[in-house]
C-alpha cells in the first residue's frame, strides 16, 4: 500500500476509476496503523516509512474539497468507469470518515468540511426520495443522486441503502462524543447550515463553551439525529428484522441483495457507537 497509494482504482461502490476520498482515508489509516505495528515490532525505518506515505496522503485528502460545491467531492481524476455523477454529491464520504478515522489525523467527524458535505447529503436525500416524506422520523440515505442501480440492474432508478443509512446514524453518535472531547463547538461560514438544522440558532460565526446551554442542546440534538436515522432503518426491515441491500425510493420496501452482510454490520456498528 506504501507504494501504490498514489495509483488510480475503482472505489467502493466498484463503478469509478479515479483517486477516492473513501479508499485515500481508509489507506491513510492503514498506514498510521501500520506505522504503529511496525515501531511495536522493532522496524523504526518501516514505521518512518509508512508515517510518512500518510504525511504525503494528507494534502491529497484535502483537495476533495470543491469550493464551489462547497462539499467533499468524492473522486478526482476520474479514468474511467461511470460518467454521470454531475452532482459529485455521495455517502462514500462519510463511510471514507467512518471507516478511515484516527485520533490524530485528519478530517475529523467536526471538521467544517465534513459537516457541510454531510448536511448537502441530507438535503438532497430527502428530496430525492418519496419514503423520506411519509411521517416517519430519520432520511433515508442512498450512495448518490444520480444512482442508476436498483439492487437488480443499472437501468433503473437508485434506492436508499441501509448501508448509509445506519452509517449516518454511526456518524452522528461519533460526532458527539468527538464534541465531547472540546472545550467548545465553533460554527462558521462553512458549517453553520449543519448547526443550524439541529438548533433553532442561526449565527454564522458562535463559539459554544463546553457545559453552557447552548453547548449541551446541539449535542443533544446530534444524538437525537443519530436516533432518527436508527428509527428509520428499524421502520424498513422486515418482521423478523432481515434487512436486504436497498429501500425502495417510494414504497419503502426492501429490495436488492438479500440479508446483505454490510447492511448488519452497518447497524451493528452504528449501535456499538450509540
Amino acid at each position: 500500500l506504501s507504494k501504490h497509494w498514489k495509483n488510480t482504482s475503482f472505489e467502493l461502490w466498484e463503478e469509478v476509476k479515479g483517486h477516492h476520498f473513501h479508499t485515500r482515508m481508509v489507506q491513510y489509516r492503514a498506514l498510521r496503523e501500520g506505522a504503529e505495528l511496525a515501531n511495536r515490532l522493532g522496524d523504526p525505518k518501516a514505521a518512518d516509512w509508512y508515517i510518512q506515505q500518510a504525511f504525503d496522503m494528507e494534502p491529497e485528502i484535502e483537495r476533495h474539497w470543491n469550493g464551489a460545491k462547497r462539499i467533499l467531492v468524492s473522486t478526482l481524476d476520474r479514468e474511467d468507469g461511470l460518467d454521470y455523477k454531475f452532482s459529485e454529491l455521495d455517502s462514500a464520504i462519510v463511510v471514507g470518515g467512518l471507516q478511515g478515522h484516527t485520533s490524530e489525523g485528519i478530517m475529523s467527524f467536526s471538521h467544517e468540511k465534513v459537516l457541510a458535505t454531510v448536511k448537502a447529503l441530507e438535503e438532497a436525500f430527502y428530496r430525492l426520495y418519496a419514503v423520506n416524506r411519509n411521517g416517519q422520523p430519520g432520511i433515508a440515505i442512498g450512495r448518490y443522486p444520480e444512482d442508476r442501480y436498483d439492487g437488480y440492474s443499472s437501468g433503473g432508478m437508485g434506492n436508499p441503502w441501509f448501508i448509509a443509512t445506519a452509517g449516518f446514524a454511526e456518524f452522528y453518535y461519533r460526532l458527539a462524543k468527538e464534541l465531547e472531547l472540546k472545550s467548545e463547538i465553533r460554527v462558521t461560514s462553512v458549517n453553520r447550515g449543519f448547526y443550524g438544522s439541529l438548533t433553532p440558532r442561526r449565527d454564522t460565526h458562535a463559539i459554544y463553551r463546553k457545559g453552557s446551554p447552548e453547548y449541551l442542546q446541539i449535542l443533544k440534538a446530534i444524538r437525537n439525529r443519530g436516533d432518527q436515522f436508527l428509527m428509520r432503518v428499524k421502520y424498513h426491515v422486515d418482521g423478523t428484522g432481515s434487512m436486504s441491500e436497498q429501500i425502495h425510493r417510494e414504497s419503502g420496501y426492501m429490495q436488492g441483495a438479500r440479508d446483505l452482510t454490510w447492511s448488519y454490520a452497518s447497524l451493528l456498528s452504528a449501535i456499538r457507537y450509540r
